[in-house]
């Protein structure tokens, strides 16, 4: 990761254990960000031809996004940022996904014209920023692959009586437990959101 105060770029690598195919396959699809992150499409053209606009909304943040250039032989995706909810400006952002033998690298370039902040703080963001993207694609990956509809507003619901889906999570205290190592015995899940609960 290295800020170059007179190119003003920074770059980070991600170590991903997901098919590459299946990575490209979400990450490529500019108007589905929804579809592997919490992202909510409020706008844009509809399309993924270059040129194309999306907007959406994180946690109340508005950002706006243009297609640049796709290339699916080399895995190779470009995005201006029209509008970003912290003072960025020109960001340019080119990602690429290159193959290895568990998985794939998930690649980010990112260029600006200036920032109003400090070296570090621009850092701290921008990171986090591709932190999440990269494990939010991953984790779509994996609950695809494990046969979990990612729409769960279309996902079919669960019948009484039916084997629910496999799937891994984290407790608590990050130990991962597995829906099947728990066949033939009471289990009882509960779900809510961690910085939200009064246990």
């Amino acid at each position: 990761n290295q800020l170059n105060n007179f190119m003003n770029t920074l770059n980070y690598e991600y170590h991903l254990k997901i098919d590459i195919d299946a990575a490209w396959n979400l990450w490529s699809n500019f108007q589905e960000i929804d579809r592997f992150s919490p992202a909510k499409i409020t706008g844009g053209t509809n399309t993924d031809e270059i040129g194309a606009v999306r907007i959406y909304e994180i946690d109340g943040s508005v950002f706006v996004e243009r297609l640049e250039n796709k290339e699916d032989i080399n895995k190779k995706f470009v995005i201006s940022s029209l509008n970003l909810p912290f003072p960025v400006h020109g960001l340019s952002t080119e990602t690429k996904l290159i193959p290895e033998k568990d998985g794939c690298i998930l690649q980010f370039f990112l260029n600006f014209n200036k920032t109003d902040l400090t070296d570090d703080a621009t850092n701290h963001i921008l990171n986090g920023i591709c932190d999440v993207q990269a494990k939010y694609l991953e984790e779509a990956c994996i609950r695809l692959d494990q046969g979990i509809n990612i729409l769960p507003e279309i996902a079919k619901p669960l019948e009484i009586n039916k084997l629910a889906p496999n799937f891994t999570l984290k407790d608590q205290n990050s130990n991962e437990h597995n829906l099947n190592s728990y066949q033939g015995k009471w289990i009882l899940l509960a779900f809510y959101y961690s910085d939200e609960t009064f246990a």
